[in-house]
């Protein structure tokens, strides 16, 4: 026994002779992809960053010192009128996709209990205000986005068809489909056991989700910028089909864990019932609610979704929307065509007066010690009393001028429902839709939501509060996350013209509306919950720790 096996503990044995391991566990293939993909993602990132394409959000002054340094290199030995710089410019569109579908395979939710626990989700959906469909999607990190412009949802458009095609090559039969005016809309699940089939379903996906569109987009203008500079016939877009949809990838270990969203309001992407029932087609299904009135389908707890419940606030919208289009909208007021009212309050005040003095010629010196010119003189006065009202009972402010033309301003949400006799919850969606095509300026108690908010008393009141779903259809999407004060509701906005904006995990927010208190809500009539809303100034600064989902719940914000 030498000196090493003496110093042993007795529990101990030798080992019997030399211990074998093989350097080559992982294997070359693995390390060859692995070293691959960092190397591409580090030179996307590295040209990214010195040609000025990552979001201005994480340049700082060094940052941007180095890229104009970068950039000025770059014109000396590539002068811009060049078609080869503006072929850079394409491949650095390209290597931005690569980047962003890639970091969406690289970056887990942060808040998992584990790497493979995670849904994303996707939904597409039509607004009945505008032209425009909306896009929102929850990405694999948990961060909630959203989109509206037009570029940005047909570049998506297109790409789900590639995805849709790949996806019928998985599944053992192809999933049912509904077609109607819109192209068809797939309906199925498909289990993916292997990695064969994982791989083929999230490659294609990843390039739809997220910010990826939005790169796809600025592409394709700067295709079509080159193409019509230095060509004669120029390139132009193909049609795209009209089409809804909801893409979802989910885990099993994701499935096989409890409901963490059930109570609070907050919801993934995926089961948020205001915006699945916009990106379904159900034909077959009667809702028991196909015949209720349009106001009560604003919310709706029920778990069917059908072409009905869409068609029914449609049809409610359209029909205010054809009224809204006759509006003048200024500054401050909104002005209404109000003929039949102004001039039928004359003609009546008119035949009163008129009749008064018909009464005097009638009845001359009949009435001996009456003079009957009183009586015309009381109809006078009484038409003009009555005129004064119906010119006062409307609108707190009507100029005579505007009165006998026949146009009415209005100067407060409550005005024009009283003029027009609209819902105010249908108005108020309307003008949160429109809010980045009009220039009326708000004011009044509820006018968070507004982008051109008055300082002073001059401003289109909102004197009505504005429901959870009301705000929703008019592009304002809650997302409840969880703060270093608690939970607390931050907005995506998915309005006209808005391009995609991004609540995620572990993030810094400004400049938005926020709740800052969702435990402790006061409530209006019929017990229903109402959340005060503050607007952020770019010095305030919300720390965004985890996103808990779209918070959906009949409540009011105020």
């Amino acid at each position: 026994m030498d000196a090493t096996e003496a110093k042993m503990p007795p529990e101990c044995v030798p080992p019997k002779g030399p211990i074998l391991v093989d350097s080559d566990i992982v294997g070359p293939g693995v390390l060859a992809a692995f070293f691959v993909s960092a190397a591409i993602a580090l030179l996307a990132l590295v040209g990214g960053y010195l040609s000025g394409s990552l979001d201005d959000a994480l340049m700082d002054d060094p940052d941007l010192e180095v890229i104009d340094w970068s950039m000025s290199k770059i014109r000396k030995i590539l002068p811009m009128d060049q078609p080869s710089f503006r072929f850079k410019q394409e491949a650095r569109k390209q290597a931005a996709i690569l980047l962003s579908s890639l970091s969406d395979f690289a970056v887990s939710n942060p808040t998992a209990p584990a790497t493979d626990d995670f849904e994303s989700s996707i939904v597409m959906y039509e607004s009945f205000i505008t032209a425009e469909k909306v896009l929102l999607c929850e990405q694999r990190d948990g961060g909630i986005g959203g989109a509206s412009e037009i570029g940005i949802t047909r570049a998506f458009t297109g790409a789900f068809q590639v995805c849709l095609q790949t996806w019928e090559t998985l599944a053992e039969k192809p999933p049912d489909s509904k077609t109607t005016n819109w192209t068809s809309i797939q309906q199925g699940t498909v289990k993916l056991t292997s990695m064969k089939g994982v791989i083929a379903a999230t490659v294609p996906y990843s390039f739809i989700s997220g910010s990826s569109p939005t790169v796809f987009s600025s592409l394709m203008d700067l295709l079509l910028f080159n193409s019509g500079l230095y060509h004669n016939s120029s390139l132009f877009f193909i049609k795209q089909p009209n089409v809804l949809c909801t893409a979802r990838v989910r885990t099993s270990a994701y499935e096989s864990l409890p409901s963490e969203f059930a109570g609070g309001g907050a919801y993934p992407v995926s089961e948020t019932f205001l915006l699945q029932k916009r990106a379904v087609i159900n034909t077959d299904v009667e809702s028991e609610s196909a015949a209720a009135p349009a106001s009560t389908l604003w919310w709706r707890e029920a778990p069917e979704i059908t072409l009905r419940d869409r068609n029914t606030t449609k049809n409610a919208l359209d029909m205010v929307m054809r009224e809204f289009n006759t509006w003048v909208l200024d500054d401050n007021v909104i002005i209404v065509p109000y003929r039949k009212y102004a001039w039928g309050s004359m003609a009546m005040s008119g035949l009163l007066a008129i009749g008064g003095l018909a009464v005097g010629f009638v009845v001359g010196e009949r009435i001996s010690g009456v003079d009957p010119f009183n009586i015309s003189m009381f109809c006078w006065a009484l038409a003009a009393f009555l005129l004064l009202v119906a010119k006062a009972v409307r609108v707190e402010q009507w100029p005579w001028s505007s009165f006998l033309n026949g146009q009415c301003p209005c100067r407060s949400v409550s005005e024009v429902v009283a003029v027009t006799g609209v819902n105010p919850q249908v108005l108020l969606a309307i003008l949160l839709r429109l809010d980045n095509r009009i220039y009326l300026r708000t004011r009044g108690p509820f006018n968070c939501f507004f982008r051109r908010r008055s300082s002073d008393a001059a401003g289109f009141s909102i004197d009505v509060p504005i429901r959870c779903s009301t705000a929703m259809e008019g592009g304002l999407i809650p997302i409840k996350v969880l703060t270093d004060y608690g939970p607390q509701l931050v907005f995506v906005y998915t309005h006209s013209w808005a391009t995609y904006n991004l609540v995620e995990n572990s993030s810094l927010h400004s400049g938005r509306v926020v709740c800052r208190d969702v435990t402790h809500p006061s409530s209006r009539e019929g017990g229903v919950p109402c959340y005060r809303l503050s607007v952020m100034g770019k010095d305030d600064k919300v720390f965004t720790a985890r996103v808990l989902g779209v918070f959906q719940q009949d409540c009011y914000f105020c």
